[in-house]
């Protein structure tokens, strides 16, 4: 562990080490920082509970495995399998940790299949840390609203911990990198590849999306993100999606920016050159400043052969991962406006995990005096679907696809950057961002 240091409270001066850093420490688990101790003694609930029977308010949810889970409350959960009042004080971490074998290491709270929810002392936590056997999680003493994977039974999704939106900290889009990055994707001006310049002619064909594929990887590195390949085979499709990572302070939350790199073998300008440049152009928007949580920028594969890329995405998730994701926000078709009434869609389609994200872009569209109007539809025709069906919240942002200003070139030879109406591409592109950086910075 790097950036060691001491610190003292007042209700003791604890003398142990904590990382400073943002990054996990040797992959077992997050570092332990102060936020992680309580400064007074409570009594938490340490439960196991079905999957139909998750409380509304945690401090922190884990997979047990066979439709359980470990849930940490300030309250007994009625109906829960077991059940354990644990006495949380001050110079102890409460943690969930898996390993072998548990009783050799530390006595459990509770423990289920392997897994257990301990009470550490902090020389304790970091012993297990440093154990390539043990996986050990700190649970923070500070009661976080629902997750929003949770429906809640009114019918409005809860973002719970998002303060008013600040014009201050708004994310401001170039718009000249945003063409340019259309240009390349189109074949207009060559892409950088392996340090030389290559054209993509078109992004259906094998040969076109791999070269597109390694050319997104290497915007993405110059951006100053994580990037990588990710190959798949699903419905006996073979193909690869392109994943970004831009670390925040909070490394096991993300909300996460998608888009299809692919096209029915054609320029693919607006469906969906304008929605992958987006993701680039964002990243790189996001990564000159601090991010409290961590963003991923996902470019999907073959959405145009039945969502396949998406799919084989949400399919390897496990259920940590699942947990792991605040919000996706799906860009799909960003530049068509033939009519210059700036309508656009972010929709929900009333999914209760979901209409707060579009009603948070509704209230950031005013603040940010874009001049846009959101127009109501629905649809599960883009990978946002892949999503829904795993019950993370997801929404598609879009032109007025489905607002009667349908571009007549959808999925023709003539989709290409003529016809990309440029200050609508930008004020859209504008809002997703703003409300993607909202949802992960103003968490509480």
């Amino acid at each position: 562990m790097k950036n060691l240091t001491r610190f003292c409270v007042t209700w003791a001066c604890v003398g142990f080490l904590f990382s400073a850093t943002n990054g996990y420490s040797m992959g077992h688990g997050e570092p332990l920082a102060i936020e992680k101790f309580v400064t007074k003694s409570r009594t938490v609930w340490v439960s196991i509970v079905s999957e139909n029977n998750i409380p509304e308010n945690f401090y922190s949810i884990y997979e047990i495995g066979a439709g359980k889970k470990f849930v940490v409350t300030d309250g007994k959960v009625k109906g829960s399998l077991k059940s354990v009042q644990v006495q949380w004080k001050p110079g102890y971490v409460l943690a969930y940790f898996e390993g072998h074998p548990l009783s050799a290491t530390v006595t459990g709270e509770l423990e289920e299949e392997g897994k257990s929810i301990a009470l550490l002392s902090a020389e304790k936590y970091q012993h297990l840390q440093k154990d390539p056997y043990v996986f050990v999680n700190a649970i923070s003493p500070q009661l976080q609203a629902r997750s929003v994977n949770v429906m809640s039974s009114g019918g409005n999704s809860v973002f719970g911990g998002l303060t008013a939106f600040d014009i201050s900290d708004k994310i401001e889009i170039n718009k000249d990198r945003l063409i340019q990055n259309l240009n390349w994707l189109t074949g207009v001006e060559p892409a950088e590849v392996g340090g030389s310049p290559q054209t993509i002619p078109e992004r259906g064909s094998n040969e076109s999306r791999k070269l597109t594929q390694q050319a997104l990887v290497e915007a993405f590195q110059r951006a100053g993100l994580e990037a990588e390949v990710k190959c798949y085979n699903q419905s006996r499709y073979t193909g690869c999606n392109v994943e970004a990572t831009l670390w925040g302070a909070d490394r096991s939350k993300f909300v996460l920016f998608t888009s299809h790199l692919d096209s029915v073998r054609n320029k693919g300008a607006d469906d969906n050159g304008t929605g992958t440049g987006a993701l680039l152009e964002v990243s790189r928007a996001f990564a000159a400043k601090s991010p409290a949580v961590s963003y991923r920028f996902v470019a999907f594969d073959q959405e145009e052969l039945g969502l396949i890329g998406s799919r084989a995405y949400t399919k390897a998730l496990v259920e940590a991962d699942k947990e792991a994701i605040v919000a996706v926000i799906n860009a799909d078709m960003l530049g068509f406006d033939s009519d210059n009434d700036n309508a656009f869609h972010f929709m929900d389609c009333g999914r209760k995990d979901s209409t707060g994200i579009s009603e948070l872009a509704e209230s950031i569209s005013q603040e940010l005096a874009l001049g846009l109007k959101k127009v109501d539809a629905c649809t599960n025709r883009s990978d946002h679907a892949s999503f829904w069906e795993k019950n993370i919240p997801a929404v598609i942002v879009s032109e007025s696809f489905f607002g009667r200003d349908g571009n007549s070139c959808y999925h023709r030879a003539c989709d290409q950057i003529n016809l990309v109406n440029v200050p609508y591409y930008h004020k859209l592109v504008t809002l997703m961002a703003n409300v993607g950086w909202h949802l992960g910075q103003t968490r509480e």
